[in-house]
């Protein structure tokens, strides 16, 4: 499903925060490289969350992927709703 980036967080606040010793990582530029051609291919895997502001979404895998989607200045994301922050096979 796709939904509005501003309503994703990542669960590390801390890398939201301060990105940029990620951002100089060769595999996040990869990735961001990678999305700026083909796009998001694989959506983020989030749990849903309830907040005063309503309903968010805590990305617990796809953190590069969220950081290069705001890079890239991208107003949706596709997402995949899990139940746990460590997916069953």
């Amino acid at each position: 499903m796709m939904v509005s980036i501003e309503k994703v967080f990542l669960r590390n606040q801390q890398l939201q925060n301060n990105p940029s010793g990620q951002k100089e990582s060769s595999f996040y530029q990869k990735v961001r490289d990678s999305m700026k051609k083909e796009g998001m291919i694989n959506p983020l895997l989030c749990i849903e969350t309830e907040e005063c502001e309503g309903q968010k979404y805590m990305c617990c895998i796809g953190n590069n992927r969220f950081l290069a989607a705001h890079e890239l200045g991208m107003k949706e994301v596709p997402i995949k709703i899990v139940t746990s922050e460590v997916p069953k096979d």
